[in-house]
């Protein structure tokens, strides 16, 4: 969306939300984010900062926002929930929308905000302290222009297409162009309706297929890299096959020292048979003795990973033939497979500490509920972090208290283990809501799953996490006397 369609989007909402009360902040996904206004009729402003898809659009309906689990999502409820928004404009320098919020503080002074959606090459949203003051009395008995038509404005049309990659490309436009990225074009009215259309069709779509690109990319890297492996392992087979020859090269030096002309860097030697002359390198600042000793030492290192390699080539071959498998799998996995590859395959291993460190679990509470099994609890974002995405299995259980900032809490299912019963699902349930915000009610919603459905978006804060298929108990928040 260019600064031209923009702003003419910006002269086609602003009489709707002007004046307008932010109720209710959630976000979609990782690059939705949708703003619940109060009106007679609900309306929701929808930001998306998709790199492929930047827009923000004022709709009737709510696009089924996801929950989330405190760090972005938070943040910006913090910031914007409960606030009115005065105005909306163009940024002066860029493809940008700012919005002029305020909100009454408990001084009774008004904090003031501004809204900022970035729709150039680098989408995203900020919010930046503008200041406090009063309002004027014209301010504060401010109403809403009336809703304008802008007949002359021409239509706007909305083109996607499919590249080589099979990925898929939407355009929003004031100009219907015959170019060689056309594909299927349809034309509305106004800018907020080609908007609407443009992200209830596309969105998901783009998204899903921008993220199999980085799957099949990480993939792709990691066979690079363990074909890598495979070139190295086989040279050392090959080197291994030499460990004889380095042996007897080390003796033959030490046999014939006296044969061997003082500063040389190549020598001929008669083998211990007579039969026949062997060449042999030689670093001339070194004497016989330590020369041998260099052949001597390079025998017993190839012999020793001779002996290692090959059950090394076997794992790395079988390795990439499930690489090679799932590769070829990519084009036909749903989203919520693709978020697992990418989770699996973009996981970096933390940095190796020079000196002793405790163990993991000294960073969390341990407990034991009914039928001996162990719960797991983080101590801060960063512990949650560690718990559920490096400790916790993938069939483990993971709590959370719902709608409420609390620590993640796993219940360990050992493998082969049956699934735990119902009273022990809900003692976990108690603890999960006893280390939250919600400690102190007397009833508390958490909700828990398989640790194979919770996810971290990329670049997200600690502690977060998404979460599918959860399924939620009402407890009362307790500790289990052990």
């Amino acid at each position: 969306m260019n600064r031209a369609l923009l702003s003419r989007l910006i002269d086609e909402i602003s009489p709707q939300i002007a004046g307008r009360r932010i109720r209710r902040v959630s976000l979609q996904t990782d690059e939705a984010l949708v703003l619940e206004l109060t009106s007679e009729h609900a309306s929701f402003l929808v930001i998306s900062f998709s790199r492929a898809l930047p827009l923000v659009f004022l709709a009737d309906a709510c696009p089924s926002p996801t929950e989330t689990e405190g760090g972005r999502s938070s943040d910006l409820e913090r910031e914007l929930k409960g606030a009115t928004i005065r105005s909306v404009a163009v940024a002066q320098d860029r493809t940008a929308a700012e919005f002029s919020l305020t909100r009454t503080h408990t001084t009774g002074l008004e904090i003031e905000r501004t809204l900022v959606v970035e729709l150039g090459a680098r989408p995203g949203v900020v919010v930046r302290p503008t200041g406090r003051r009063s309002l004027t009395a014209a301010e504060r008995s401010y109403t809403p222009p009336h809703v304008t038509t802008l007949d002359d404005a021409g239509p706007v049309h909305v083109t996607s297409w499919s590249d080589s990659s099979e990925r898929t490309h939407v355009r929003i436009s004031d100009r219907q162009t015959d170019d060689a990225h056309a594909g299927d074009t349809r034309t509305f009215a106004s800018v907020n309706e080609a908007s609407a259309y443009a992200f209830d069709t596309f969105f998901d779509a783009i998204g899903t297929d921008h993220k199999r690109a980085a799957v099949s990319r990480l993939v792709s890297r990691r066979l690079a890299r363990k074909r890598r492996a495979i070139a190295k392992v086989e040279a050392e087979i090959a080197d291994a096959r030499k460990a004889d020859e380095h042996r007897i090269r080390g003796q033959l030096i030490l046999a014939r020292k006296g044969d061997i002309t003082r500063g040389a860097r190549t020598i001929r030697l008669k083998d211990f048979d007579g039969s026949s002359t062997v060449e042999i390198e030689i670093d001339p600042s070194l004497s016989p003795a330590q020369n041998a000793e260099r052949y001597f030492k390079r025998a017993k290192k190839a012999g020793r990973r001779g002996a290692r390699a090959p059950a090394r080539l076997g794992e790395l071959e079988t390795e990439v033939e499930k690489l090679e498998v799932l590769g070829a799998s990519i084009a036909d996995a749903s989203a919520e497979q693709l978020a697992e590859f990418e989770e699996r395959f973009s996981t970096r291993r933390p940095a190796k500490s020079r000196g002793k460190t405790a163990p993991p679990r000294a960073h969390f509470r341990t407990y034991t509920v009914s039928g001996g099994w162990e719960i797991l609890v983080g101590r801060s974002n960063k512990d949650n972090d560690i718990l559920t995405h490096r400790i916790a299995n993938q069939g483990d259980l993971w709590f959370h208290a719902h709608q409420a900032a609390g620590s993640h809490v796993i219940l360990r299912i050992p493998s082969g283990k049956a699934y735990p019963d119902r009273r022990a699902i809900l003692e976990a349930a108690a603890i999960a809501a006893f280390h939250s915000k919600a400690g102190r009610s007397s009833k508390v919603a958490v909700s828990y799953t398989e640790k194979r459905h919770v996810r971290k978006p990329r670049g997200a804060k600690p502690g977060l996490a998404v979460i599918s298929r959860e399924k939620s108990v009402m407890v009362r928040p307790w500790i289990p006397q052990t």
